[in-house]
């Protein structure tokens, strides 16, 4: 269950409660099954599965005049990164609307109607940059940005479906070695599963238990069909494949 705080932001024409019930029925509409709660820290909140287990995800919705506003009165940074740093395993920060830099002075501007405006308090693009990147590196959250409300739902969603799925389901970077804190370590995979691979009925993915089971290239290659069945996700008939290939037999 994803939970929405109720006193999530604003829009011009809607109380906080017309907002939150709205952003709601969206996200419901969107498969997603969310509900108001009162949340201490972030705007939303819910459990997802990391390489150690289940564990608490935050995400902090912000438009780009309340980040600006918050980096006025210093509660962003002085409330909310703490507390969400202690309340969440993984956090985000997801900041709502376009922004750019004034062609002619590098001012923050934001859209206004069919123009571009610089809103108060006035600030160079370079140093909002500088300060999301701080949010980043030294605050431990991933930055999101999205277009307006629709959009940062659509990026809610997509990141509750992402953490309710097993991380060891997780394809997109199919990972050679364990993860630390998230994040995919990247190298070259072994000898051992780039021909496991290559070998009839294997592929990629099944590759990865292969490897996990055989000790060397020679052990794989010795191996019997009996032995070959043992490994998570190999049956019979794709273990006949993988010994005949080795061999050259069809």
């Amino acid at each position: 269950m994803l939970l929405l705080d109720p006193n999530v932001g604003h829009t011009p024409g809607q109380t906080r409660s017309e907002r939150a019930a709205g952003m709601i029925a969206d996200l419901r509409r969107l498969g997603v099954p969310a509900q108001l709660r009162r949340l201490e820290f972030g705007d939303v909140a819910f459990n997802g599965w990391g390489p150690d287990g289940e564990l608490p995800v935050g995400i902090e919705l912000k438009t780009v005049a309340g980040l600006l506003g918050d980096m006025v009165t210093g509660r962003f940074v002085g409330h909310q990164v703490p507390g969400m740093q202690q309340a969440y395993r993984y956090r985000y920060l997801l900041l709502e609307g376009p922004v750019r830099g004034s062609s002619s002075d590098g001012v923050l501007e934001v859209p206004k109607g069919s123009r571009w405006w610089s809103p108060s308090p006035r600030m160079m693009y370079v140093d909002f940059l500088k300060f999301i990147d701080d949010i980043r590196l030294r605050g431990g959250f991933h930055v999101l940005r999205s277009w307006d409300r629709m959009d940062t739902l659509w990026h809610v969603a997509a990141e509750y479906r992402g953490w309710r799925k097993p991380w060891a389901q997780h394809k997109g970077l199919k990972h050679f070695n364990e993860a630390q804190q998230g994040v995919v370590l990247m190298h070259e995979p072994s000898l051992l599963r780039r021909w496991a691979k290559e070998l009839p009925g294997v592929g990629w993915e099944k590759s990865e238990a292969v490897e996990r089971h055989f000790r060397s290239p020679l052990q794989m290659a010795q191996a019997s069909v009996p032995e070959w069945t043992t490994i998570p996700g190999v049956g019979k008939t794709i273990a006949t494949r993988a010994w005949k290939g080795i061999r050259g037999l069809r």
